[in-house]
């Protein structure tokens, strides 16, 4: 059994990372089902604008996961969206970023002077595997989180709203 429609990659109009889709391994800063949401991150402010820390980014996917492949990349005024597929447990994955220009500074907490660009994602299994006869989907064991985990650290990046060290441990 296949899942219904195409998954459509890239942004949203107006500049949004998609959520996940109902079935597939997946996590976003867009998901609105809990066990599929993930923080953004946040990028030093030593970059100077979006595309620096894209270009960050690229190199860091590129170099921390085997055999990944830039498929897309846009820069525009706003920021700068990369895209990349990935072998997954079971089968392509597709890794999606969206960096945007704009630091979150809107928080009135001095923990945000150091923050740079915003970072959302989105990173998915492009297809279902299915256990027979109850058609539920077979999970990749949370391979989508890991891959990202090691994204960011590989950078040094810090999760927005996870500035403290409680939340490294």
């Amino acid at each position: 059994m296949e899942p219904e429609g195409e998954l459509e990659l890239g942004l949203q109009p107006p500049g949004r990372v998609r959520g996940c889709p109902r079935e597939h391994n997946c996590v976003s800063t867009s998901s609105r089902e809990s066990d599929k949401y993930a923080s953004p991150w946040t990028a030093p402010n030593t970059f100077r604008d979006a595309k620096d820390a894209a270009n960050a980014l690229v190199d860091a996917t590129l170099e921390s996961v085997e055999n990944s492949k830039l498929i897309m990349r846009e820069d525009r005024a706003e920021g700068s969206f990369v895209g990349f597929s990935v072998p997954g447990k079971l089968g392509d994955d597709v890794v999606e970023f969206w960096v945007k220009n704009e630091p979150v500074s809107d928080r009135n907490w001095s923990g945000d002077e150091g923050n740079g660009p915003l970072v959302l994602y989105r990173s998915f299994a492009m297809d279902v595997k299915y256990v027979y006869p109850f058609m539920t989907p077979v999970s990749d064991l949370g391979e989508q989180s890991k891959r990202l985990r090691r994204i960011r650290e590989s950078l040094g990046w810090q999760i927005l709203g996870c500035e403290l060290v409680e939340c490294f441990q």
